[in-house]
């Protein structure tokens, strides 16, 4: 359950980012997470409420967008949403494809 340290690695980069006194208590954390991170929202989520946290992030609630898996073709150039067990071009069936979108973890916005 990889979630419990991805929730506690959020909230401790938030305590140190939101020291400065004109930030207020935080409503909505926005997360992209990719696909290949293999991280289940719900469980982030119930990971994220369970962890001790100070008081301007003790109400705040998750907002998280998966990020589907994306390549592109170095052979073709087809830029294509890939399966995570078949990274192969669906155009012309190369296996020599660049990863694109689907590995991050991004904290997109903060809403206070």
């Amino acid at each position: 359950m990889h979630e419990m340290k991805f929730a506690k690695d959020i909230v401790d980069i938030l305590e140190k980012e939101i020291k400065s006194p004109e930030v207020g208590r935080i409503k909505t954390i926005f997360l992209e997470i990719g696909e290949l991170r293999y991280i289940v929202p719900d469980i982030l989520i119930a990971g994220f409420n369970a962890v001790p946290k100070n008081k301007k992030l003790k109400d705040a609630q998750l907002d998280i967008v998966v990020i589907p898996l994306r390549v592109k073709c170095k052979d073709c150039g087809m830029l294509s949403i890939a399966d995570k067990t078949n990274l192969k071009c669906p155009v012309c069936d190369s296996d020599k494809t660049e990863l694109i979108s689907g590995n991050e973890i991004t904290i997109k916005g903060i809403e206070w």
